[in-house]
């Protein structure tokens, strides 16, 4: 389960988006593109993409936005686990890379819980932004969508 909460792309995304639109940029369907070069590409890594979210919300002058994502990430639990490279013994889940380590019961669900907190958090942040717009809203377009500075969009949110 912390495998699949800490690699889900979705929350990477939306907050990235957020940052660039709150600082005057567009909404992009793939800020995370693949790294590498062929045949070698591969999908960012959790690390990779927080570092960017970090310098993107810096920039934008919202610097604490990453903190939520940091505060969910092991790296060396999430590397274990997503390569299955961990042991599990009595309540320790023991990995021996960087360096042996072991978490007990309780270590690991504050891990654990904190990931699943956090997706948590933003189904309900979402859902609630999305309940306040009661009405239709205008926003202005922005400039790399129409020459025209006056033309506005009609933004309907629905359940």
């Amino acid at each position: 389960m912390y495998g699949h909460l800490v690699e889900a792309s979705e929350p990477y995304e939306l907050v990235a988006n957020l940052i660039d639109v709150a600082a005057g940029g567009q909404w992009s369907a793939w800020r995370f593109p693949m790294v590498g070069k062929p045949p070698r590409l591969r999908p960012q890594s959790p690390g990779e993409k927080i570092r960017q979210i970090t310098d993107r919300s810096k920039a934008a002058g919202i610097p604490d936005v990453a903190v939520p994502f940091r505060e969910m990430r092991d790296r060396d639990l999430r590397n274990a686990i997503s390569h299955a490279e961990y042991s599990m013994h009595g309540e320790q889940t023991r990995i021996l890379r960087p360096y042996p380590r072991s978490y007990g019961y309780l270590d690991l669900n504050v891990v654990i819980n904190r990931a699943h907190a956090f997706h948590q958090a933003m189904r309900i942040l979402d859902s609630a932004y999305r309940a306040s717009y009661k009405e239709p809203e205008t926003i202005a377009i922005h400039p790399d969508c129409s020459p025209d500075p006056d033309e506005k969009a009609v933004v309907m949110v629905r359940e």
